[in-house]
């Protein structure tokens, strides 16, 4: 996302511990740049809302933090009260990162651990990055080139699940319903040909 570069480990998935009131358990987790979420599987989720299913991604148990979603950061010590809280030791203070976000209207807090200070150092730094990009290009007008990445990124990249950089019709298709473009089937296809045989 615009410039910044987040290390392939991140990108790939690291293996973090997720702190909650009942338990602690640990999930690989990715950071998304290209479309701007947090990606970690979840094989055991099943108290969650219809909507918060929504948000799950394509593939089953895999679920989702847009970073436009993100309202609050807090790591290390600034993010003491919710270690202490869980009463868990103080030697995770320098590995704790607490992710504040809204989902359906409602404020919800990811509280994870990171395996070693590098990785958590990893997180911290690229996770704040694109978090800045975001809230920079959701405040204002301005920064048309970078909006234009972004968008290139979240959407067009998104919807090239052939990862040809192409959009077959099917692709296009859903492209349309996530832009909320409401099409008949018929009536896209046949745009679709139309510039098909134009190319």
């Amino acid at each position: 996302m615009a410039d910044v570069v987040v290390p392939q480990v991140l990108q790939k998935g690291v293996s973090m511990t997720k702190v909650s009131a009942n338990r602690q358990k640990t999930f690989v987790f990715q950071l998304d740049p290209d479309q701007g979420q947090i990606v970690w599987e979840s094989k055991n989720e099943k108290s969650v809302s219809p909507v918060i299913r929504l948000l799950m991604s394509r593939l089953l148990n895999k679920f989702l933090v847009p970073i436009e979603n993100i309202k609050e950061l807090r790591s290390t010590s600034d993010a003491r009260y919710y270690r202490e809280q869980f009463q868990l030791a103080q030697e995770y203070e320098d590995r704790w990162l607490t992710i504040v976000y809204i989902i359906e209207g409602n404020y919800k807090t990811l509280h994870l651990i990171a395996s070693t200070k590098d990785i958590f150092q990893m997180w911290d730094s690229a996770l704040r990055k694109l978090y800045s990009i975001r809230r920079e290009l959701m405040s204002g007008l301005g920064n048309v080139e970078m909006r234009q990445a972004v968008w290139e990124k979240q959407y067009w990249k998104g919807a090239d699940d052939g990862k040809d950089e192409k959009l077959d019709f099917e692709e296009t298709e859903r492209l349309c319903k996530r832009l909320n473009v409401n099409s008949s089937t018929d009536a896209l296809l046949r745009l679709f040909k139309v510039r098909e045989y134009d190319v």
